[in-house]
């Protein structure tokens, strides 16, 4: 099916007193355990799926819950759509293509990759249910949206690896929603990689009006090193990330970067002309 691929979702925004008090879809036309739009039953061989869960852990600045809830509510309410579309073979070889994505016009509910060409695709395997990548010797960009759909910055992770990444409900889940407003099931997985000062230092993120640099050094990050509050613990050159490789006080460039990740089942498909 091509549809066309709206150029916003302003209308959309998760943020509402009742599911903060409980936990609740934040759609009625999601369905439990994990607020799915489309079962992956019946194309366990391709399941298609929107991040609906993100909460990093690495680096210290999100070891604090008031820097990870703000990464909840972006995906929650579409200012990061994330899109994860797999190909899994008999023997559980699977391709995994990753990227940003829209809802599109007709339904609000199925979408398409923003920008086709600049998805990830990334090799690894399913064992058990569980999804395992090796890290990529590319980048994933997602692109970050405010309420009027414009995109207001991105979050540009290098190397990224998918760890025990563990499907359920038919491949239709990756973890679950948990007993209170804005919490999951820890047994969701991981996306892991490095985030540049570089990179993390453009635009600003949904939700935090500042950027993802600022809330990972504590500080903003046009002051002088030295009063960061957490300081780069990564260097990234020539292609290659290393953590520990370096002084944070002089040349370390990156964070490493780990966060919990969940997704349910959803339509993805092709825009017109692409």
């Amino acid at each position: 099916m091509d549809v066309g691929v709206d150029g916003g979702d302003a209308a959309t925004d998760a943020t509402t007193d009742t599911r903060r008090r409980t936990a609740e879809c934040w759609s009625e036309a999601l369905e439990r355990p994990c607020c799915f739009s489309r079962s992956n039953a019946d194309r366990l061989d391709s399941p298609e799926l929107l991040v609906v869960y993100l909460a990093p852990t690495e680096p210290a600045a999100f070891l604090g819950v008031g820097n990870v809830a703000p990464f909840v509510e972006m995906v929650q309410s579409r200012r990061l759509t994330w899109l994860l579309d797999l190909e899994v073979a008999a023997d559980g070889a699977t391709t995994l293509v990753t990227g940003s994505g829209r809802a599109t016009e007709e339904d609000r509910n199925v979408y398409g990759f923003l920008d086709p060409t600049t998805n990830l695709v990334v090799d690894g395997t399913i064992v058990d249910e569980t999804l395992n990548t090796e890290p990529s010797s590319a980048s994933l960009t997602l692109s970050l949206f405010d309420q009027r759909g414009l995109v207001t910055g991105e979050i540009v992770i290098e190397h990224p690896a998918f760890e025990d990444v563990r499907l359920t409900e038919d491949r239709t889940c990756v973890g679950e929603l948990g007993p209170l407003a804005l919490t999951w099931s820890l047994d969701v997985g991981f996306v892991t990689g490095f985030v540049t000062v570089e990179s993390s230092s453009v635009g600003v993120l949904p939700n935090f009006d500042i950027s993802l640099c600022q809330v990972m050094a504590g500080t903003p990050c046009t002051e002088p090193r030295s009063e960061w509050t957490h300081k780069p613990d990564s260097l990234c050159e020539a292609g290659a990330c290393a953590h520990g490789a370096c002084d944070p006080d002089v040349d370390c460039n990156a964070y490493r970067f780990r966060a919990h990740i969940g997704a349910a089942g959803t339509e993805i498909v092709t825009p017109e002309g692409a």
